[in-house]
């Protein structure tokens, strides 16, 4: 290449240390291209340098004396850095879209709007599968691609080391008594919260009802009384007890799978600890708090189908149509209900055990 060809690093190009999102590897994201590539530090050190536009010759002999790197080597890791897009010819103008993106990522933060910038320049103009018969075809097509490459097997979580289960039963009619008339009205008189309303208004909230089978190589889909995108059923629910009677207090996960509830360990939460814990939901709840309802989200379960951007929208959408649900229930069984979504993720997350990129928080639910 012509040593007096000036390049530099993109503005579209974003580099990210390593964190627990990137592990122990740089990154850099390219939102032209929407890729991500993991970097070796001597091409970090490059792109650092080239945020300010370098000869190529400069940048070799650079390369060489300062970093290290012999120059048959520099040579190479420009060639991929240039290929990759990593590096560009300053000279050339930014395309449309390159200078779109850096409009946008200039102008939105200054209303504090970064992250919404990010998911906007990520999500925009993506082309979706119609839904035409065409489009149909096109999405088996692209299951059974995924499934040719990884069964599809994930439908519900289970804690193998659970102290006890508790049998629920199938979701059936009689576990929401009134009608939903009476509880739009408000009509429904708040009653004693037993072990046995509780556990029906859970299983009709959130167990399965029945089950789909799938034309590609995968387990059969699970239906419960919400609904859920492709019947993928990414959210989990969690329980921890404080006082109802029959339940030993401590935290509970219910396998929506297997009809069960299953005592994780026991433990007395005192008060102090539920407001750090949910000070949106316990600290605000107008009620005694007797049980808090959680809900999770299994990401890769959604993902495993649904491979773009957008598909982060409707897990949103999945939790919110489940604690409706059982919201309703709740008032059809004359049990008082509480949700928020502002409460400690991490803490929560780290008190279930969960790794957050693969499994995360969504909303707590206070039951009285």
């Amino acid at each position: 290449m012509d040593p007096n060809i000036v390049v530099r690093t993109p503005r579209t190009v974003r580099l990210l240390s390593p964190s627990p999102q990137t592990g122990s590897r740089w990154v850099a994201e390219d939102w032209a291209t929407r890729r991500r590539y993991a970097l070796p530090l001597e091409a970090v050190v490059v792109l650092i340098r080239c945020f300010k536009p370098r000869r190529f010759g400069e940048l070799l002999r650079y390369m060489e004396a300062d970093v290290g790197i012999p120059l048959s080597s520099a040579r190479s890791l420009l060639g991929q850095l240039l290929k990759a897009s990593l590096l560009r010819d300053a000279t050339l103008p930014e395309t449309p879209r390159e200078a779109w993106i850096n409009h946008v990522q200039t102008e939105w933060p200054k209303w504090g709007w970064i992250e919404s910038a990010e998911y906007h320049v990520a999500t925009y103009d993506y082309q979706f599968v119609s839904s035409d018969e065409s489009g149909l075809k096109e999405a088996l097509s692209r299951m059974n691609r995924y499934a040719a490459d990884e069964p599809d097997l994930n439908r519900s979580k289970s804690i193998k080391d659970a102290v006890k289960r508790i049998p629920m039963g199938a979701p059936k009619p009689a576990d929401a008594p009134s009608t939903f008339e009476e509880v739009i009205a408000g009509t429904v008189p708040v009653g004693t919260l037993s072990k046995d309303r509780f556990l029906a208004a859970l299983s009709i909230s959130f167990n399965y009802t029945g089950t789909i089978p799938v034309p590609w190589k995968g387990a059969p889909l699970f239906r419960r009384t919400s609904p859920s995108g492709g019947a993928r059923h990414p959210s989990e629910t969690y329980v921890l007890v404080r006082n109802i009677e029959g339940l030993p207090q401590g935290w509970y996960h219910l396998d929506f799978g297997a009809r069960v509830l299953e005592l994780m360990r026991e433990e007395k939460v005192d008060s102090a600890e539920l407001v750090t814990l949910f000070p949106a939901t316990y600290g605000r709840a107008p009620f005694p708090v007797a049980a808090i309802v959680i809900v999770t989200c299994v990401f890769e379960r959604n993902m495993y189908r649904y491979r773009e951007p957008r598909t982060f929208r409707t897990v949103h959408m999945d939790a919110g149509h489940l604690i409706e649900t059982f919201e309703l229930v709740c008032a059809a069984n004359g049990i008082r209900c509480f949700t928020q979504y502002g409460n400690n993720d991490q803490a929560i997350e780290a008190k279930l055990g969960l790794n957050p990129l693969e499994e995360g928080y969504m909303l707590a639910c206070a039951v009285g």
